[in-house]
């Protein structure tokens, strides 16, 4: 009797002490991961396939991080929120060279987000080889996935772009997927959907500074071509030399850079319309 009664109290003991060590590997509730603060911007891809404009996928971009050169399926997740589906068998995805870049889209003929939707893509620790500071076992990024139509929105064209800046230049490294534009060393880059629409433009600048820089994003893109303005965010860090923000609107997403760490002012404007 006293031996069953040991044996039934080293049983609870062990069980005691495992849910002890679950409880202390385990990562943070998904509602404490919703609203990671790195240096990163989400958008959509947005693509015309088959004359349907639509958002067929999310990109993410970080600036302080590097992504492994491949990423396995177990090392994400890819949810759609209106009806919670796992859509990783449906995926494809790839990581840019710069290693950046993740870019996450359906595979040929297997659908799209269709409309009042979002996309919700976790990310573990292991898909990078640089991960961002402070990155908890994985994090969420929720990606809005509505795409307005071209009449709600003005748009910038191949011809547009070619007309001001004449044909295309040969680009610096790290520019897959960009064409480069402009006259000396610091050209814009664009990339274009299958239509010659524009989707992404950056410029950037080793010293002149942002305002400059914003004059001639103004001149491009009006500030009255950018639909209503939704919001505007602070994303530098406390007591940095950097300064970075992010402004949202009905039809693009906008994040300004810029360094004052020295007598030059490096500068950089990235858009993505939605």
């Amino acid at each position: 009797m006293k031996t069953l009664i040991q044996h039934v109290i080293l049983f609870f003991t062990l069980i005691l002490f495992a849910n002890i060590a679950l409880a202390q590997t385990r990562t943070l509730p998904v509602s404490d991961l919703r609203a990671p603060t790195w240096r990163l911007r989400t958008s959509c891809l947005t693509e015309t396939r088959d004359g349907k404009k639509s958002c067929w996928g999310v990109v993410i971009h970080f600036d302080d991080a590097r992504f492994k050169p491949k990423i396995f399926p177990y090392q994400l997740k890819i949810y759609e929120a209106k009806h919670g589906t796992s859509l990783l068998r449906l995926m494809t995805w790839r990581v840019s060279r710069d290693r950046k870049e993740l870019v996450i889209k359906f595979k040929r003929g297997r659908g799209d987000f269709g409309t009042g939707n979002q996309a919700e893509i976790t990310l573990y620790k292991t898909v990078f080889t640089t991960p961002p500071k402070d990155f908890p076992d994985y994090a969420i990024f929720v990606q809005n996935t509505d795409v307005l139509g071209t009449a709600d929105c003005a748009r910038l064209t191949r011809a547009s772009i070619e007309q001001r800046f004449g044909k295309p230049v040969n680009c610096a490294k790290h520019s897959e997927g960009f064409e480069c534009f402009g006259p000396g060393v610091e050209p814009i880059k664009v990339q274009f959907d299958s239509s010659d629409v524009v989707i992404r433009l950056e410029l950037s600048t080793s010293c002149i500074g942002l305002q400059r820089l914003t004059k001639l994003f103004d001149e491009i893109f009006p500030k009255n071509a950018r639909g209503d303005h939704l919001k505007a965010s602070n994303t530098s860090s406390r007591g940095s030399c950097q300064i970075g923000s992010q402004e949202e609107s009905g039809c693009v997403t906008i994040t300004y850079f810029q360094e004052l760490c020295m007598d030059c002012a490096p500068a950089s404007i990235q858009v993505v319309w939605k």
